[in-house]
């Protein structure tokens, strides 16, 4: 098999990650740019040691996402006539 070929495929789904560093630096590894030298500098257990959550939290913690705005229209009552034409029909045993 194609080394490079597995290398790119996964710095493009690395790309997609949920943690903002490690898409930040997949996508400037697949697009050939330089690291920031202090992440260089440092060993691989070094990196290992600072972003390792053993609880399972994110190192650094990750940003809440907004809420959408239709959560606030899906909270809100609805109105009488919607209701109704949504509401379970009775069954006959």
């Amino acid at each position: 098999s194609n080394p490079f070929a597995s290398t790119a495929w996964e710095l493009s789904l690395l790309q997609l990650h949920h943690h903002p560093f490690v898409a930040k630096y997949s996508k400037m590894l697949a697009q050939w740019s330089t690291l920031p030298s202090a992440l260089l500098s440092r060993s691989p257990l070094d990196l290992f040691t600072e972003y390792n959550a053993p609880a399972g939290s994110f190192v650094p913690p990750l940003a809440m996402p907004q809420p959408h705005p239709l959560h606030a229209r899906l909270a809100a009552p609805q109105s009488s006539k919607r209701a109704k034409a949504f509401a379970p029909t009775p069954t006959l045993a």
